[in-house]
């Protein structure tokens, strides 16, 4: 973890403090629109203390989801360390640029299997949860619920597919960048590389691409890795679309 903060730049961490910032006001909003709502209502105190401590689940939610995003940021930044570790292997063998890369796919495979059955668990139940809260947010259309519940279903939706997308977008983005890592270095020329590089000779850097291609190095869980962010996008807009379905 310590690594992964030291990895965070600058933008990073400014972004992070407007997402935090923002879902925070989403949440406080709820909170006090909650209890002003119905302080002139017999609510039970016990009732008022759990409507109150019902934004601390999706506040707990948010913030492992951005601690995965520093987790793999610092994964990234393995990515990018490597590939300069690679253009800096001069005077080597293809071996020791194939020996360089491996350590890098060790390194994001061990990683991805520490975070694996957090991944699962947090992509299935707020699979779940983004359904009944988008199908809450419709059916105010067609009941004319009121407008504390509507808004707490809107924001608790935004919430939910946030957190739904995030991590997602967050570990495809891994693999992207090894990808992007290869893509680099097949477009770098022999005029490029530095005197005596082995992956100089394009007939080993072909080589070289070739097993780390076949490596399907990146974010996994179990045998699957995960690439293009779309998939994810398109995951998520069937499931708004099951929730339409099932009002």
């Amino acid at each position: 973890m310590d690594k992964a903060y030291s990895a965070a730049k600058r933008s990073n961490w400014v972004t992070l403090n407007c997402t935090m910032f923002t879902f925070g006001i989403l949440l406080l909003i709820t909170l006090f629109w909650f209890n002003s709502s119905y302080e002139d209502k017999k609510f039970s105190l016990s009732h008022r203390v759990f409507g109150s401590l019902s934004i601390i689940p999706p506040w707990v939610t948010l913030t492992s989801s951005w601690l995965f995003a520093l987790i793999t940021n610092a994964m990234k930044d393995c990515v990018s360390r490597c590939q300069a570790e690679i253009r800096n292997a001069a005077n080597g063998t293809t071996d020791d640029i194939i020996r360089i890369h491996k350590r890098l796919c060790k390194q994001l495979s061990s990683t991805s299997e520490a975070l694996k059955i957090w991944f699962v668990v947090h992509w299935f139940l707020l699979a779940i949860a983004a359904v009944i809260f988008v199908s809450d947010m419709i059916s105010f259309f067609k009941d004319g619920a009121d407008w504390f519940f509507f808004y707490r279903s809107v924001s608790m939706s935004l919430v939910y597919l946030y957190v739904f997308v995030y991590p997602s977008y967050c570990a495809s983005s891994v693999t992207v960048s090894c990808n992007k890592m290869l893509r680099d270095l097949n477009m770098t020329t022999d005029d490029e590389w530095q005197a005596g590089h082995p992956l100089c000779n394009r007939s080993q850097l072909a080589l070289f691409l070739q097993y780390a291609h076949l490596t399907s190095c990146g974010f996994q869980v179990g045998d699957l890795t995960f690439g293009s962010s779309f998939a994810w996008f398109s995951t998520l807009i069937a499931i708004c679309g099951l929730g339409v379905k099932l009002l």
